[in-house]
């Protein structure tokens, strides 16, 4: 059986064990009953049944609660008129609501062409409601198409529809499709999901926390994740990358060394040799000077090979020294500096003129970085 198959049967479980309920109960536990039996249906994209029991309430319980999320629903199943009339006096009653006069304003846009929008609305949300085709929406479209606006304000009575999503792979249609347009919506449904996070929940929410610049928020998705499967080199990355521009190599230094073990074969990609140049300089500084050198040649950055090079000259290894000095100059012929100390090694070893010549170079070099150009 398929992952969308078992979760409909659980949603359809879900909701007999609702139904059996509203026949059973009476007075206000039955309301409270049909209550969770209309937020099931509603957020479960079953909004045609979800408005019946949407009507029931309304007769039986005053208030704007259950005329709010009729009028929602109706939207969402293409009732547009029936929606502005049910909205419009809410938003009488309630002397122009931000909430109400938002979906107000998506139920004329929906039906009439033109709309009275709130203040604050943004131009990218009217266009994004203007372009909408309700009733061609999926099940996880018409779930969280009020996450799917920017500007779209915090509404708790909305947002608990999803504390009754049993359907996790209509969840994830929905991460699918908006995590690049609308990173912001999809972090936000991740965050509002009951019960503890999944592994690749995790994933997510560490992913899109960094794109949007919510590292503490990113850290914390991926050491939660990373208590979970120690595995996943992805979180390792994040924590590795966060702990480090904190000023905190000691907290990065786990993350940087299973990244680092995990590499397989020759390191061909930037972001790799970064990481491991990195956690090459830590071993420096914990005076493992043996462990830093394999990794700084493994690295083989002309920093690293630079690095490897001063290391060698403060062990007396001349040779190692020179060999690395050129490595470096190799791979950035303008760095000064690798000439000044290559000169110096050469010169260790009684091979004057050789030194000489690296030490007119780094002074040419020199020349030309002080008249502007930075070569270092």
């Amino acid at each position: 059986m398929s992952s969308m198959v078992r979760a409909a049967s659980a949603v359809d479980t879900l909701i007999s064990h609702l139904e059996a309920d509203v026949k059973q109960l009476r007075g206000n536990e039955r309301t409270m009953a049909r209550g969770r039996l209309a937020l099931t249906l509603d957020a479960n994209g079953r909004a045609e049944r979800a408005i019946k029991h949407y009507q029931r309430l309304i007769r039986t319980h005053e208030g704007w609660r259950w005329r709010y999320l009729m009028g929602v629903a109706l939207i969402q199943s293409g009732q547009s008129k029936e929606a502005v009339r049910i909205l419009r006096r809410l938003v009488d009653q309630s002397s122009g609501g931000w909430i109400e006069s938002f979906w107000l304003a998506v139920a004329q846009q929906s039906f009439q062409g033109e709309a009275l929008w709130p203040e604050g609305v943004s131009k990218k949300t009217k266009a994004q409601i203007a372009d909408l085709n309700w009733g061609l929406l999926t099940n996880a479209q018409r779930l969280t198409i009020h996450w799917g606006f920017e500007a779209y304000p915090p509404d708790p009575i909305l947002d608990r529809r999803i504390g009754y999503v049993r359907d996790e792979p209509t969840v994830a249609e929905y991460i699918r499709l908006v995590r690049d347009s609308r990173p912001k919506s999809a972090l936000r449904i991740l965050s509002s999901l009951p019960g503890d996070p999944t592994l690749s929940q995790f994933v997510d929410m560490a992913s899109l926390s960094l794109e949007l610049d919510l590292n503490a928020r990113a850290l914390d998705a991926a050491l939660a994740g990373l208590a979970i499967s120690d595995d996943e080199i992805f979180l390792h990355r994040i924590a590795a990358r966060l702990f480090s521009e904190r000023g905190r190599d000691d907290l990065a230094y786990v993350h940087l060394t299973r990244i680092v073990n995990s590499l397989r074969g020759e390191i061909t990609s930037d972001a790799d040799r970064s990481v491991v140049e990195q956690l090459g300089l830590i071993e420096v500084r914990n005076g493992r000077q043996q462990v830093a050198l394999e990794l700084l040649r493994r690295a083989d950055t002309w920093t690293s090979a630079f690095q490897a090079g001063l290391i060698e000259g403060t062990r007396l290894n001349y040779r190692g020294a020179i060999s690395s000095f050129e490595r470096a100059i190799a791979l950035n012929p303008i760095c000064e500096r690798c000439f000044f100390f290559l000169g110096q090694s050469l010169g260790e070893l009684g091979q004057f003129e050789a030194a000489r010549e690296a030490i007119r170079q780094s002074q040419a070099l020199k020349g030309l970085d002080e008249k502007g150009q930075d070569h270092w």
